[in-house]
C-alpha cells in the first residue's frame, strides 16, 4: 500500500541461484500531518491521550488536515517457467493478502472540536466543512506473469480477485455548530452523506461484496550515476486499479438542522433523572438525517501510481529512489529514498545489509527509520521501520510503521 517501497516486482523476483520462492510480508502504517502518535497507540492499546500531546498537536493544526493508516498481510510464491534462461526469466507469481486502510480528510475546527470540546468555541460557530473519511478493507488472490531481461527493459502485470470485507465512506459539507457566549445553549446544521457495507457484518472478514483489480509495472536499464559497471533501473508501477461491487450497503442523507437551550432547572430540588430525560434530544437521527436507502454499491479502489529509481553507488551501498501518489485517498505526493549497506562481503554464507530511510509527504511529514536485512542462497528476512524517531516520541511526532518480510528459496 501507499507509504512502501515492497512493490509488485519485489515478490515477483526470482534470484539466479534459484527457480522457486515463497515469502510472507506483514506491514502497518500510520501517520498525519497533525495527530501524533499517542492518538494510533490509543486507538489499539487504549492508553489515553494526555494533555501535553493535545497541546503539541493543536500547533500542528492546519486549516487542511490528513491522516491514514493503512495494514498489508501477504502469503507470495513465485516460480521460473520451462522458457526461462540466463539472461533472460519469465516469473509466475501467485498471492493471497488481505488489505485495510482508513483515511480522513478534516479542518482546524474539527480538530479542536473532537479534541478540546466545545467550550473554546464559546460565542463563536465552529465549521466542520468538506470533512471526508474513507474505510476499505478488502482480501486479495492475485496472479501475474513477469518477464525479467538482463540490460533490457523488464515488465510484468498481475489481475486479482478481490473479496469485499468493509466499506465506509463518510462525508460532511456546509456542517456548522454554535455556542452561545455562555455555553448554555448550541445549535448546529449538519449536510452530507453517510454510506457503510452491510452493517449486519460482524466478522472482520465477512465476504460482503466483488470485485478485481490489475497491477503492472515496467522497468527501464540506467546508469545514470555512472558509478560503477552494474546498470541501475527506472521502474514506472501501477497498483491496485480496480473496484468492488458492495452488497446491500446503507446510506444515511444527511440534511438538517438541531437548536438545543440546554437544561432549564426551575429550582435546585427539582434535579433529577426525568429533567434530563425531558430535556435532552432522544434521538440525534431524527433530527438530522433526511432520508435512508439501502442498494448494491460499486466502489472504485484508490490506485497508486510510483516511480522507482535504483542503482549502486558502489560494490557495497545500493540507493533506491521512489515517489508515489494514491488517488482518491486524502493523500499528498509521498517521496522517499532507501540506502542499503552490504556489511559482508559477496562471497560470505550469510549477507548482512543495514538499512536507511528518509521519507517527506503521504499522510505526514519528515520520516525517517532503519533496517536490518540478512540474505542466504536458502532465505531471506527484513525487520525495519520508516518512522523511528516519531515511535520513539509519540506525544510529540506523528509516524509510526513496522516492516517483516521472509523468503524461503528452492533450486
Amino acid at each position: 500500500m501507499a507509504q512502501t517501497d515492497f512493490s509488485f516486482e519485489d515478490y515477483g523476483h526470482i534470484e539466479d541461484s534459484s527457480n522457486s520462492k515463497i515469502g510472507l510480508w506483514f506491514e502497518t502504517n500510520f501517520n498525519s500531518n497533525v495527530l501524533n502518535n499517542s492518538v494510533y497507540y490509543n486507538a489499539i492499546f487504549q492508553t489515553g491521550i494526555t494533555r501535553n500531546s493535545m497541546k503539541n498537536m493543536e500547533t500542528r493544526a492546519l486549516g487542511r488536515n490528513v491522516a491514514g493508516t493503512q495494514e498489508t498481510e501477504r502469503l507470495y510464491y513465485s516460480w521460473l517457467s520451462k522458457k526461462s534462461n540466463d539472461s533472460s526469466k519469465l516469473i509466475h507469481t501467485v498471492n493471497v493478502s488481505s488489505r485495510r486502510a482508513v483515511n480522513v480528510q478534516f479542518g482546524k475546527d474539527a480538530f479542536l472540536l473532537a479534541g478540546f470540546g466545545n467550550k473554546r468555541f464559546a460565542g463563536q460557530t465552529a465549521y466542520l466543512n468538506n470533512m471526508k473519511l474513507n474505510l476499505i478493507q478488502f482480501t486479495q488472490i492475485q496472479y501475474g506473469i513477469i518477464k525479467e531481461q538482463k540490460n533490457k527493459i523488464s515488465y510484468g502485470a498481475g489481475v486479482a480477485f478481490l473479496m469485499g470485507n468493509r466499506y465506509g465512506n463518510y462525508y460532511l459539507n456546509n456542517t456548522s455548530l454554535y455556542t452561545s457566549d455562555i455555553g448554555d445553549s448550541v445549535s448546529g446544521t449538519i449536510s452530507g452523506h453517510l454510506i457503510s457495507s452491510d452493517t449486519s457484518s460482524k466478522n472482520i472478514y465477512d465476504l460482503n461484496g466483488y470485485g478485481a483489480s490489475i497491477d503492472a509495472f515496467i522497468s527501464i536499464p540506467v546508469n545514470w550515476l555512472k558509478k560503477n559497471n552494474e546498470q541501475g533501473s527506472l521502474k514506472f508501477e501501477l497498483n491496485e486499479f480496480g473496484l468492488i461491487s458492495w452488497k446491500n450497503t446503507l446510506r444515511y442523507n444527511l440534511n438538517g438542522q438541531l437548536d438545543w437551550a440546554g437544561i432549564q432547572v426551575p429550582s435546585i430540588t427539582e434535579i433529577g433523572d426525568s429533567i434530563y430525560r425531558d430535556q435532552v434530544p432522544e434521538n440525534l437521527q431524527d433530527e438530522f438525517v433526511e432520508s435512508t436507502e439501502t442498494k448494491n454499491l460499486t466502489s472504485f479502489l484508490a490506485p497508486r501510481i510510483a516511480v522507482y529509481f535504483n542503482e549502486k553507488l558502489t560494490k557495497n551501498i545500493e540507493l533506491r529512489n521512489m515517489i508515489d501518489y494514491r488517488i482518491n485517498a486524502n493523500y499528498l505526493p509521498y517521496i522517499a529514498s532507501t540506502q542499503i549497506f552490504r556489511l559482508t562481503k559477496t562471497d560470505k554464507k550469510y549477507k548482512y545489509f543495514f538499512n536507511l530511510h528518509e521519507s517527506l509527504g503521504g499522510y505526514g511529514y519528515f520520516g525517517f527509520g532503519l533496517g536490518l536485512q540478512v540474505e542466504h542462497k536458502k532465505f531471506g528476512a527484513v525487520l525495519g521501520t520508516r518512522n523511528l524517531i516519531a515511535m520513539t516520541v509519540p506525544e510529540v511526532l506523528g509516524g509510526f510503521n513496522v516492516h517483516l518480510g521472509f523468503k524461503w528459496n528452492f533450486r
